[in-house]
């Protein structure tokens, strides 16, 4: 919970989390990842540091550990926190709700360390260290290319 929390503070104080959160104008860019990743479709040109499916990953992996953090500590204190389990669909859905998001994180982790060892050294490097050698979202974008158009 600590790191987690430490982690959130240090993405607001620096502004970084501008860059790794999901929004809406990502949602056309998320399908063409999708295709190049699972399906072996050309690779959509890269305009930021985080695709939008990464940014999409991150998002619900922040909201996953938010929520299991909330729901263990109801867990955990269930007299104290009564109010909060009454929001959350009382005690048993709280547990139901604490499973699914721990669920959904450790699904998360094979798919992240995949990308990882799939990609190579650099990326594995960059998530090490906070930066890449030659990040490809740096490069001149088309004036007018958008994702995968």
């Amino acid at each position: 919970m600590g790191s987690g929390i430490v982690y959130v503070l240090s993405e607001f104080l620096t502004g970084h989390y501008r860059t790794v959160l999901f929004h809406m104008r990502d949602v056309r860019g998320v399908w063409p990842m999708v295709k190049h990743y699972f399906f072996f479709a050309k690779k959509p040109k890269e305009f930021e540091p985080y695709n939008p499916l990464q940014k999409l990953a991150y998002t619900t992996a922040l909201f996953l550990g938010a929520l299991s953090m909330i729901t263990g500590l109801v867990l955990y204190k269930p007299v104290q926190l009564k109010y909060v389990a009454f929001l959350l669909g009382g005690f048993h859905l709280t547990r139901i709700w604490h499973f699914a998001a721990m669920c959904g994180l450790w699904a998360f982790l094979p798919g992240h360390l995949l990308m990882v060892a799939i990609h190579g050294w650099d990326n594995f490097a960059s998530m090490v260290f906070g930066w890449k050698k030659e990040p490809q979202y740096i490069h001149e974008p088309d004036a007018d290319a958008e994702y995968g158009e």
